[in-house]
């Protein structure tokens, strides 16, 4: 009993559209992926300055403080494996992060004024600023959510880029 071979022959259909979206998909990974890091860290920067720069658990901040022009965020990544942000806060924050004591230079006591040369409004030892803010806290517990979305960003980066592909060569 022979054996009869038959040839097979298999044309995938939009092969060149698909292709091209196999190219593509990692660009447009890395912009959805920036764009939702760069709104994740932004979120919490938003969310930090709520809860912690207008009163209690944090500090009672005035001017620019209250505003938040002291938290600072970046986003760079020119490359899927260089991504990554930032976010962090001003020295002065730090400050109330830590929890500091101030004491004079030289001599015993130190004049506090107000600001500018205004008169003085206290006269003291030291001055013990304790530790309030909870900024590690907060932007720890935040962060797996974030990431999170940033990854769900890039998946759905893939799908939209390989069916945009796959619909190029049908309509194209």
């Amino acid at each position: 009993m022979a054996l009869a071979r038959a040839a097979l022959s298999m044309t995938v259909v939009n092969m060149p559209g698909f292709l091209k979206a196999i190219v593509d998909t990692p660009k447009v990974q890395l912009r959805y992926m920036r764009g939702e890091l760069n709104r994740g860290v932004k979120r919490m920067r938003k969310s930090f300055i709520q809860k912690q720069l207008h009163g209690p658990p944090g500090i009672k901040a005035q001017g620019k403080l209250s505003k938040g022009k002291n938290v600072f965020t970046f986003v760079d990544g020119r490359s899927l494996s260089q991504l990554g942000a930032k976010i962090g806060i001003s020295r002065i924050l730090h400050v109330h992060e830590k929890g500091m004591t101030i004491t004079p230079k030289k001599g015993g006591l130190m004049f506090l004024h107000e600001k500018g040369r205004g008169p003085i409004f206290a006269v003291t030892r030291k001055v013990v600023i304790p530790a309030r803010l909870k900024f590690q806290q907060q932007v720890a517990q935040e962060t797996p959510a974030m990431l999170r979305k940033v990854g769900e960003a890039g998946t759905r980066a893939t799908q939209e880029t390989l069916s945009k592909g796959l619909l190029r060569g049908l309509n194209g």
